[in-house]
């Protein structure tokens, strides 16, 4: 299983460096199969959860975890590589619409869980 989820964290990871809009920092999992994505401040993660839903993209929000209500969690369990790559490009157009067209990539990771 180890071997299975770094291969998804790092299509995963590949594909937050390529498409999340400038502001958007995620965490580099140190175990697990879950990592944290903060959106930049005037997001609100649950108020963007239908559009991402919509998008075909699923996640659980922050703040019900003690995160802020910039955050959420997503997983890197169940779907394949590809299908990760296609998650993270249309939560990137969930982000950057609410942002408005002058955010372009350029996320940043952290390092923890």
């Amino acid at each position: 299983a180890r071997a299975l989820y770094a291969s998804h964290w790092a299509a995963m990871s590949t594909a937050f460096e390529r498409h999340m809009p400038e502001g958007v920092r995620w965490t580099v999992p140190t175990g697990g199969f879950m990592t944290w994505l903060t959106l930049p401040e005037e997001l609100d993660a649950l108020a963007l959860r239908p559009a991402a839903l919509t998008a075909g993209v699923a996640y659980v929000p922050g703040l019900p975890f003690n995160g802020a209500p910039n955050t959420l969690r997503l997983s890197f369990s169940h779907l394949g590589e590809d299908e990760l790559v296609t998650a993270v490009e249309r939560l990137a157009g969930v982000i950057r619409s609410a942002l408005g067209a002058e955010h372009v990539a350029g996320g940043a990771r952290e390092h923890g869980d």
